[in-house]
């Protein structure tokens, strides 16, 4: 991606939250916060094509998965990544129904890791994720970036 891509793409994210920030709910800050960092560590790694990405992701993340992925929620998705296999929930304090499907799994600086598709129901809306996680030395597991 060109610099006056980049320079176009980061003005247009930081119009974005500057006019989420004037009138936002907690997750639209979150959404919008999540947008922008996505955005900028997609482009850094992997040109226009990462910023989209990254920024999906980040947006997504940060809006109603984000926030709605309470402790017992983290605790099954690393146990669907630790055994290799999928998974389906609902929490019912959050209302959220969560499918996780492990796909790919390999190592990366000596940490078993695993890419996976995960759907989140938050409300009518169902958000579609892929993403890499890779089990910590303490055993939990963490989203890559």
């Amino acid at each position: 991606m060109g610099k006056i891509q980049t320079l176009t793409v980061t003005a247009v994210l930081v119009l974005v939250v500057g006019a989420l920030a004037g009138c936002a709910t907690k997750r639209q800050t979150g959404a919008a916060t999540g947008a922008v960092a996505g955005g900028a560590l997609g482009a850094a790694v992997g040109d226009e094509t990462g910023l989209l990405i990254g920024a999906a992701l980040g947006g997504l993340l940060g809006h109603e998965i984000g926030r709605s992925i309470e402790e017992e929620d983290r605790r099954r998705m690393g146990r669907a990544l630790e055994l290799n296999r999928p998974a389906r929930w609902h929490n019912p304090d959050t209302g959220t129904r969560y499918e996780l499907e492990p796909t790919d799994s390999f190592e990366r600086a000596g940490l078993p890791c695993r890419e996976f598709r995960m759907e989140a129901e938050v409300g009518r809306d169902v958000e579609e994720v892929y993403g890499t996680a890779c089990r910590q030395p303490d055993g939990s597991w963490e989203i890559a970036t």
